[in-house]
């Protein structure tokens, strides 16, 4: 099995957990639920939805972020190609959402990090689908015997 299965698998595993503290109130050393809520009331008067004609409560703007999250995740972690494939777009789009967000509110560049990297993984996974070599994965049955003889 590929690398980037593994890849793919933690990074869901991440999105689950990063998803759940956003709709779940609960607050692991304090970093929880109620620092998502204040980071969200911030978030929602720069969203990038504002640009698209969506003006969402900070409550809700982090509940609909925080499920997207938990079922990509699901999906990146447990699914097969297709779904891992357009969930993986998902997490990319709010990523580059998330990247805007703190850029429009003058965070400094190491607070856009975590979202550029976790971007860059869901774009590798996307990529790379065959693993990181670049070789296409053997499929069961083929037969190398033959075109050997």
């Amino acid at each position: 099995m590929a690398v980037i299965h593994y890849v793919a698998v933690l990074l869901g595993l991440f999105f689950i957990f990063a998803g759940t503290i956003k709709v779940v109130p609960i607050n692991p050393g304090g970093q929880g639920y109620d620092f998502m809520m204040k980071e969200f009331e911030r978030f929602a008067t720069v969203s990038p939805l504002k640009l698209v004609g969506v003006n969402l409560s900070p409550h809700l703007y982090c509940a609909l972020v925080g499920l997207v999250e938990v079922i990509c995740g699901t999906l990146i972690a447990f699914g097969r190609y297709p779904y891992r494939f357009l969930s993986c777009l998902d997490i990319i789009i709010i990523m580059i959402g998330a990247v805007y967000t703190l850029f429009a509110l003058g965070e400094p560049l190491p607070h856009m990090i975590p979202a550029l990297v976790c971007g860059t993984v869901a774009l590798m996974v996307v990529i790379f689908r065959d693993g990181l070599d670049g070789r296409p994965s053997k499929k069961s049955g083929s037969s190398s015997k033959s075109k050997q003889t």
